[in-house]
């Protein structure tokens, strides 16, 4: 399975076509406003997934989201800990086994490089980031960094998540 290689809106085309080439990309998942642009991003083969479209015909199914899974009673605590493995929409296997995301490089030295993180790499620097910053649920971020970006990713996105912040 290949891992999510978040992609910058802002980038030339041929940038964003290096990272899809480069990681062999088979899937581009996109929002309607960049429907042109994801459909010259998915030329030679690759699937593309217009984000509303498939969030309406999830909309309309009844019964839970196989993707979604509970990480416990209400009231239970759930201790953040390097090691702990939380439960997600697939085998706890997969999580500890398998690469997350391709982030790429500026390219100060050459074309962009993927830099491949796995789930467990970002579990850990979620977890030690929560510890050291002492993230907590009371914790409100305005998130402006990008998404393309490990800190945005990781730092602002994941770090609030993990705790129940805002």
């Amino acid at each position: 399975m290949i891992p999510a290689v978040p992609l910058c809106r802002e980038h030339p085309l041929p940038v964003m076509e290096h990272y899809m080439k480069d990681s062999d990309a088979a899937l581009l998942l996109a929002g309607s406003e960049y429907l042109d642009t994801a459909k010259e991003l998915a030329k030679n083969g690759r699937q593309m997934l217009v984000v509303e479209d498939a969030l309406k015909v999830l909309a309309k199914r009844h019964g839970p989201n196989r993707a979604v899974s509970s990480l416990g009673a209400a009231d239970e605590e759930i201790e953040l800990r390097p090691n702990h493995v939380l439960k997600g929409g697939l085998d706890d296997e997969f999580y500890a086994n398998s690469d997350a995301l391709i982030i790429y490089t500026s390219g100060t030295t050459g074309p962009p490089k993927g830099v491949v993180l796995t789930h467990s790499n970002i579990q850990h620097q979620a977890f030690s980031l929560i510890q050291s910053w002492a993230w907590n649920e009371k914790d409100i971020i305005l998130h402006t960094l990008p998404l393309h970006h490990i800190h945005g990713i990781v730092n602002v996105l994941l770090c609030p998540l993990f705790v129940g912040a805002k």
